[in-house]
């Protein structure tokens, strides 16, 4: 897991500059290891969802600029 998170830091091209935007549950994978991690690790900024709303998540990707946002199909 470890491996293939560095890989998709490394292909996605994630840098200190990137804001992103977090909907998935922190228990999960995606939420924590994926997006949250590599931002930590880069010094980025992480926005935190308590709940998806879709209407909320564009008000934040315009507010706050984001560069990086994540989401499942139903979504």
């Amino acid at each position: 897991m470890i491996a293939w998170n560095t890989l998709n830091t490394v292909i996605h091209d994630v840098t200190h500059e990137d804001i992103y935007l977090n909907v998935f549950p922190m228990f999960h994978t995606g939420g924590l290891f994926v997006y949250t991690l590599p931002q930590v690790i880069f010094g980025g900024t992480t926005i935190l969802m308590r709940q998806f709303d879709p209407s909320w998540v564009l008000e934040l990707v315009e507010r706050e600029r984001v560069t990086i946002f994540g989401a499942v199909p139903t979504m």
